[in-house]
């Protein structure tokens, strides 16, 4: 039986805005790296919040059993972004 086109099923769920909604609000795009001297080694994260969200960004987790929290202040470009 072929698919019917105006199903709700066939369609891509989408927010108010129009963007792609899989059922969690966007993240925050920020990023901060860090690296080392030689610059062959380097590791990236990324804000955990929600797209637009107050204060710092914020990142945390674990490397095996040692844990971390990284936060980092809002640059004015970070307007732009969010």
């Amino acid at each position: 039986m072929p698919r019917n086109p105006d199903s709700i099923r066939d369609k891509p769920p989408v927010d108010e805005t129009g963007a792609l909604s899989l059922g969690t609000p966007r993240r925050c795009k920020a990023t901060i790296k860090f690296a080392d001297d030689y610059g062959d080694n380097e590791a990236t994260f990324r804000c955990q919040f929600a797209a637009g969200h107050d204060g710092p960004h914020q990142e945390q987790g674990h490397v095996g059993r040692d844990w971390y929290l990284l936060r980092w202040g809002k640059e004015t470009r970070d307007a732009a972004q969010s």
